[in-house]
């Protein structure tokens, strides 16, 4: 991963004080990360096929894949939060003792006329 930092001092003025114009005022550093190229093997039909579906979404091969691979590595963030439901559920007392719920229990509205 490649990360570049900034001086924490940039000239600009500062938003609380107008007198300020031109002095240097401390702002925080932030991190920035620079892309990463990868190498792929494609097959030449699949790269044509690819390359037509992303002109129809008005896009890019490579956001085409950016997209794919960020989708996926949020599919593993999923399987986390279903992992931690799981255990939530495993623990819970709440029981329905396998009774569904009617839609008149499910929308009942307690004292609300």
């Amino acid at each position: 991963m490649n990360r570049r930092t900034f001086s924490p001092f940039t000239l600009h003025p500062s938003p609380f004080r107008p007198a300020t114009l031109g002095r240097l005022t401390p702002t925080p550093l932030l991190p920035t990360f620079s892309p990463v190229n990868v190498t792929l093997s494609i097959d030449d039909e699949v790269l044509a096929r690819a390359r037509e579906l992303a002109s129809r979404q008005g896009t890019s091969v490579d956001q085409l894949i950016r997209s794919y691979l960020e989708g996926l590595s949020s599919d593993l963030a999923s399987e986390e939060v279903i992992a931690e439901l799981d255990h939530l559920w495993a623990e819970s007392a709440g029981n329905s003792a396998g009774r569904p719920w009617s839609r008149e229990e499910l929308h009942e509205r307690t004292g609300v006329r």
